[in-house]
């Protein structure tokens, strides 16, 4: 007997593993790294998946209806893993450096979206705006 798959989410996944992750067929000549590859591609289909549910749970929790993700600040109902690492794109930290040696670090500035995503997510501000090499 097998088992009814709800197609929808099918469906959102196979586009989201060929557009977001773009996967694309590749030459490997070995078994074992086609399985590699898949294993990678899977991981990181699971992790987007993952990072979703969490948003979305705590989203409910906390009686958040949406959040301003799409361009123009447009709300969102349904975060996305894409549109959530799309409000991070611009997270920047840079060294200011002479002679092989660190001067001055200029650590990111987090929006208030960034801070609620990062909230919501349970993941420290911390983890983006204190550097891990002092």
């Amino acid at each position: 007997m097998t088992q009814d798959v709800y197609q929808p989410n099918l469906e959102k996944r196979h586009h989201e593993l060929k557009s977001v992750q773009d996967a694309a067929p590749v030459t490997l000549k070995s078994p074992f790294r086609i399985e590699a590859l898949f294993a990678c591609q899977f991981i990181a289909l699971l992790t987007n998946c993952l990072i979703e549910r969490e948003l979305r749970r705590t989203m409910t929790h906390h009686n958040i209806p949406e959040l301003a993700l799409y361009h123009e600040q447009r709300a969102c109902t349904a975060p996305t893993a894409a549109r959530i690492f799309d409000a991070f794109t611009d997270v920047q930290r840079h060294h200011l450096t002479r002679d092989g040696h660190r001067i001055q670090t200029f650590e990111p500035q987090l929006t208030p979206l960034q801070h609620q995503l990062l909230d919501l997510l349970g993941v420290p501000a911390s983890a983006y705006t204190t550097d891990p090499d002092r």
